[in-house]
């Protein structure tokens, strides 16, 4: 009942995915635990995701997810050569499934060995362990948790610049 007093106010919700007690509108208050009814009502108000942007690795690949309202999801990886490449563009949030089914597409149609991918994405943790220990000598051993989150913030944002930078690029 309060939240229907909420009439017209804008409202922003952050990284609800990675808050601490996550929740996400897909699952329709699923995940709210015994307040699935009030989840589902708050799930129907947010249903609309006007701005996601996810990096992350996905069946060993460097996977990007992103969409900013009223335009389409969609869906990168990065390929063997560290370009871009879109796997998805759809008016809906694909499932873990559909993503799935598009990567084996794209492995076949390329004739890409699974060992290749494995290669390139343990070669690229390799890398940024190595970053990271260089610019703070020891820093995992000895970060809280605090300034790991803070770590892994700064990495996001240079990750939305430099696709800001490759939009420009490509004039999007």
């Amino acid at each position: 009942k309060e939240i229907s007093k909420m009439k017209d106010r804008l409202v922003l919700l952050v990284n609800t995915e990675n808050a601490q007690s996550f929740w996400r509108p897909d699952y329709q208050g699923m995940d709210w635990g015994d307040y699935t009814n009030m989840g589902k009502e708050i799930s129907n108000m947010f249903k609309e995701q006007t701005y996601y942007y996810d990096k992350a690795p996905f069946q060993s690949w460097q996977m990007t997810t992103f969409r900013a309202y009223p335009y389409n999801w969609e869906i990168y990886i990065e390929d063997l050569d560290y370009n871009l490449v879109k796997i998805f563009d759809s008016d809906y949030k694909p499932t873990s499934n559909q993503i799935v089914a598009r990567l084996e597409q794209y492995e076949q149609m390329n004739a890409i060995p699974a060992y290749k991918k494995m290669a390139k994405i343990m070669k690229d943790t390799m890398k940024q362990e190595e970053a990271s220990e260089k610019v703070e000598p020891g820093w995992r051993s000895s970060a809280s948790p605090e300034e790991i989150v803070k770590r892994q913030e700064a990495a996001q944002e240079r990750a939305r610049e430099e696709a800001a930078k490759w939009e420009q690029k490509e004039g999007v």
